[in-house]
């Protein structure tokens, strides 16, 4: 089965470095992403606090068993992350949503006891354009009854702009140094939506190393 295909993606980083394994339900093995540029992660204890290095450009190629590129996640610093066809061709970008993160902000503020803050973080995949296609929306967590800020969260949901749940999305750590990825696409989603949903676990991934 095709990565492009499966109605549920596995996407795990294998280790400290920028590894990355996409696979199937059953974690069938469908494509593979390495570093193809920038600096390497640090080493040893030291790589644990994060997937990359925090202030430097780098790109993750994700390519199929044959080892034929399927496309790149590039980060580079103070920008969205840019996902870029095999050929150079820019598909589209995952970039923050400041203005839904400020809503939930000050709901939360109208909403808690005491004016506490409350907010949900928020993402946006873009066409090669800038024009928003689809809003990612982290679910807040409870921990103990109190809302848990970790970043991201632990679920998310990926709505057109009519509102429509296209996609979702839950996190968790595994047991190496890295994030477990797994996404539901429940819908056969047109191009360049399909791709830039696939390629979104990673762009967050790097986007919060």
């Amino acid at each position: 089965m095709s990565v492009f295909a499966a109605p549920v993606l596995v996407i795990e980083q294998r280790s400290a470095a920028l590894e990355y394994e996409i696979g199937d339900a059953r974690e069938n093995p469908l494509a593979r992403g390495v570093q193809a540029a920038g600096e390497r992660p640090r080493k040893g204890l030291l790589g644990r606090f994060g997937s990359g290095p925090a202030n430097a450009r780098v790109v993750v190629q994700v390519s199929g068993l044959d080892g034929a590129p399927l496309f790149f996640v590039d980060r580079a610093p103070d920008s969205p992350v840019a996902i870029v066809a095999p050929d150079g061709t820019l598909i589209g970008r995952f970039a923050e949503d400041a203005a839904a993160f400020a809503r939930s902000h000050l709901e939360g503020r109208s909403r808690l006891p005491g004016g506490r803050s409350d907010f949900n973080q928020a993402q946006q995949l873009l066409d090669a354009g800038g024009t928003p296609l689809c809003s990612i929306t982290w679910e807040p967590t409870y921990v103990g009854g109190v809302i848990d800020h970790a970043v991201g969260g632990r679920a998310c949901a990926y709505t057109d702009p009519d509102g429509t749940e296209l996609a979702r999305m839950e996190r968790a750590r595994n047991q190496w140094s890295g994030d477990r990825y797994v996404l539901h696409l429940p819908f056969r989603l047109p191009d360049p939506l399909r791709t830039l949903v696939i390629a979104s676990p990673i762009a967050f991934d790097l986007s919060r190393s």
